[in-house]
């Protein structure tokens, strides 16, 4: 679905040329891309890309998307994961390096906001892990770093290789 609108925050609706402050076309659409753009966009930020079969498995298991567009380019994605009522996971929010602090991202997560007020119950457990020195960013909509005093470190499990060999 293309937007023309977005909606910002419950009490605001914005047009796109007003968050984002420059001169492009840009398309942004609730829905995943495509395998093969994710993985352009893991590239230009420097992380490993996934197989195209594991990377297509992973957009349809999620329950939202968010990806921007110039024209055919791919910019900017964001998704999110999880139980639908409870328990919600924020992942891949990404902007290609030269568009980034373009408001590209802020939209992103405008709209993933806007899901998550529309979709979580009061008092739904939502997080995310963000990369080191972006933490300001997320700020800015009320995430907190931990460990803080009432919650520990999160964990992750790093370098997971499953026994089942079909998983591979």
């Amino acid at each position: 679905m293309e937007l023309f609108w977005i909606r910002v925050c419950p009490y605001s609706t914005l047009r796109l040329g007003d968050i984002i402050m420059h001169n492009y076309h840009l398309t942004i659409r609730e829905a995943a891309p495509s395998a093969a753009d994710y993985n352009i966009l893991r590239r230009l930020n420097g992380w490993s890309e996934y197989l195209i079969e594991d990377t297509q498995i992973a957009l349809n298991n999620s329950i939202f998307w968010v990806a921007v567009y110039d024209g055919s380019q791919i910019l900017g994605m964001g998704r999110v994961l999880g139980d639908t009522r409870t328990c919600f996971y924020i992942q891949d929010v990404m902007v290609t390096p030269e568009r980034q602090r373009a408001g590209i991202g802020s939209t992103i997560m405008n709209l993933i906001m806007s899901y998550l007020h529309r979709n979580a119950m009061k008092g739904a457990y939502i997080g995310l892990m963000s990369r080191k020195g972006s933490e300001e960013f997320y700020e800015k909509y009320q995430f907190v770093s931990r460990p803080n005093e009432t919650m520990g470190h999160g964990m992750i499990l790093p370098n997971f290789s499953p026994k089942n060999t079909n998983a591979e």
